[in-house]
């Protein structure tokens, strides 16, 4: 059967986090997990992405306690081994804040490019002829239709005209004719 792991050592209210930032892990001992985030001074829940946990370990337990409630680095063998600066029990006592941890930087979004301000005049010059040859092609056309409807009216009144006087010479045959055979038949 599989040894039970050992429930996390309280001493008074506080328990010891582990998380890793940057290169080390880093300890806290803390009352609560967001009092342990804050500690870290991290926005995000690191326990709920499994990015931070309670730690068991007696060493890790003993290291977090000299300091409550300040971030303690150890290295990933908990040798213990420390930061350039030591964190001392005295200088958070005395309301000086421990430096912040080692954080990952974020990655830079790429610079955007101002964009430069081109000339649109040849464009606009263009866009303004094709415009005006628009207007004048229906102008012409316009012209065209109504010049078109004038002589259709012409032409059908010359018809008309045309008709009426081949009537009128018909007519004129037609009794000139009349005339002549009467002549000649008498």
């Amino acid at each position: 059967m599989a040894a039970k792991r050992k429930p996390a050592r309280k001493t008074g209210r506080l328990k010891v986090f582990m998380t890793q930032i940057g290169f080390h892990n880093w300890l806290v001992a803390a009352p609560s997990q967001k009092a342990a985030l804050e500690a870290w001074d991290v926005k995000e829940n690191l326990f709920a992405i499994g990015a931070a946990k309670v730690v068991t370990d007696e060493d890790c337990i003993k290291l977090a306690l000299q300091t409550p409630g300040v971030p303690t680095p150890v290295d990933s063998k908990h040798a213990f081994a420390r930061a350039t600066k030591v964190l001392r029990l005295e200088d958070h006592r005395a309301g000086r804040r421990p430096p912040a941890p080692a954080r990952e930087t974020a990655k830079k979004k790429p610079a955007v490019r101002k964009k430069r301000k081109v000339d649109r005049s040849k464009l606009d010059r263009a866009e303004q002829a094709l415009e005006d040859f628009k207007k004048r092609s229906v102008r012409e056309r316009a012209a065209i239709i109504r010049a078109q409807r004038a002589l259709d009216q012409k032409t059908e009144a010359l018809e008309q005209e045309l008709e009426a006087e081949e009537e009128r010479l018909e007519e004129l045959l037609a009794e000139a004719r009349d005339h002549y055979e009467a002549e000649a038949n008498a």
